[in-house]
Protein backbone atom coordinates (compact mmCIF):
# COMPACT_ATOMS: atom_id res chain seq x y z
CA UNK A 1 0.00 0.00 0.00
CA UNK A 2 1.19 3.47 -1.18
CA UNK A 3 0.37 6.90 0.26
CA UNK A 4 -1.88 7.98 -2.81
CA UNK A 5 -3.95 4.68 -2.01
CA UNK A 6 -4.41 5.92 1.58
CA UNK A 7 -4.39 9.34 1.48
CA UNK A 8 -8.35 9.61 0.11
CA UNK A 9 -9.01 8.30 3.55
CA UNK A 10 -7.13 10.17 5.64
CA UNK A 11 -8.34 13.29 4.33
CA UNK A 12 -11.97 12.08 5.58
CA UNK A 13 -10.95 11.44 8.97
CA UNK A 14 -12.07 13.96 11.69
CA UNK A 15 -9.83 16.19 13.67
CA UNK A 16 -9.38 14.41 16.08
CA UNK A 17 -8.81 10.97 14.43
CA UNK A 18 -6.03 12.91 12.03
CA UNK A 19 -4.57 13.63 15.42
CA UNK A 20 -4.16 10.20 17.21
CA UNK A 21 -2.80 9.35 13.87
CA UNK A 22 -0.27 11.71 13.60
CA UNK A 23 0.74 10.63 17.40
CA UNK A 24 0.62 6.51 16.33
CA UNK A 25 3.21 7.62 13.18
CA UNK A 26 5.63 10.21 15.39
CA UNK A 27 5.82 7.14 17.71
CA UNK A 28 6.48 4.83 15.51
CA UNK A 29 9.31 6.75 13.72
CA UNK A 30 10.70 7.44 17.26
CA UNK A 31 11.53 3.81 17.80
CA UNK A 32 12.27 3.19 14.00
CA UNK A 33 16.30 1.99 13.93
CA UNK A 34 16.57 3.37 10.18
CA UNK A 35 14.72 7.01 10.22
CA UNK A 36 17.31 8.35 7.55
CA UNK A 37 18.31 11.14 7.21
CA UNK A 38 16.41 12.38 10.56
CA UNK A 39 18.60 10.88 13.39
CA UNK A 40 17.35 9.43 16.90
CA UNK A 41 16.65 11.34 19.19
CA UNK A 42 18.04 14.68 17.88
CA UNK A 43 16.35 18.20 17.66
CA UNK A 44 15.67 19.71 14.56
CA UNK A 45 14.65 23.19 14.38
CA UNK A 46 11.54 24.03 12.09
CA UNK A 47 11.85 27.40 10.84
CA UNK A 48 8.17 29.08 11.03
CA UNK A 49 7.03 32.27 9.94
CA UNK A 50 6.70 33.40 13.87
CA UNK A 51 11.06 33.62 13.34
CA UNK A 52 11.10 35.61 10.10
CA UNK A 53 10.14 38.96 11.12
CA UNK A 54 12.96 39.68 13.66
CA UNK A 55 15.22 40.09 10.70
CA UNK A 56 12.77 42.64 9.34
CA UNK A 57 12.07 44.78 12.48
CA UNK A 58 15.91 46.20 12.07
CA UNK A 59 14.23 48.02 8.66
CA UNK A 60 12.28 50.07 9.90
CA UNK A 61 12.23 53.73 9.52
CA UNK A 62 11.75 54.93 12.94
CA UNK A 63 11.75 58.62 11.87
CA UNK A 64 9.10 57.69 10.04
CA UNK A 65 7.20 56.08 12.71
CA UNK A 66 7.55 59.35 14.99
CA UNK A 67 6.38 61.45 12.34
CA UNK A 68 3.16 59.53 12.03
CA UNK A 69 2.56 59.14 15.62
CA UNK A 70 3.28 63.45 15.68
CA UNK A 71 -0.10 63.18 13.57
CA UNK A 72 -2.64 61.08 15.25
CA UNK A 73 -1.29 62.88 18.70
CA UNK A 74 -2.23 66.01 17.14
CA UNK A 75 -5.50 65.15 15.97
CA UNK A 76 -8.70 66.63 16.84
CA UNK A 77 -11.02 65.75 19.76
CA UNK A 78 -14.10 65.41 17.70
CA UNK A 79 -15.63 63.11 21.11
CA UNK A 80 -14.61 64.65 24.54
CA UNK A 81 -16.55 61.92 26.15
CA UNK A 82 -14.25 58.91 28.12
CA UNK A 83 -13.19 56.13 26.43
CA UNK A 84 -15.71 53.68 28.47
CA UNK A 85 -18.75 56.18 27.02
CA UNK A 86 -17.69 56.07 23.69
CA UNK A 87 -17.52 51.97 24.00
CA UNK A 88 -20.83 51.86 25.35
CA UNK A 89 -19.66 49.88 28.73
CA UNK A 90 -20.68 50.45 31.89
CA UNK A 91 -18.87 49.72 35.82
CA UNK A 92 -19.56 46.00 36.06
CA UNK A 93 -18.55 45.84 32.27
CA UNK A 94 -21.96 44.87 30.60
CA UNK A 95 -23.32 46.64 27.35
CA UNK A 96 -25.72 49.20 27.82
CA UNK A 97 -28.98 48.83 25.78
CA UNK A 98 -29.14 50.87 22.85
Amino acid sequence: MNLSEILPSVRQLSTSEKLKLIRLIAEELETAEDIAPLEPFKTYDLPTPYNTFEKESKNIDLKAVHQICDRVRNLPVLDDRAPDEIIGYNECCDRKPL
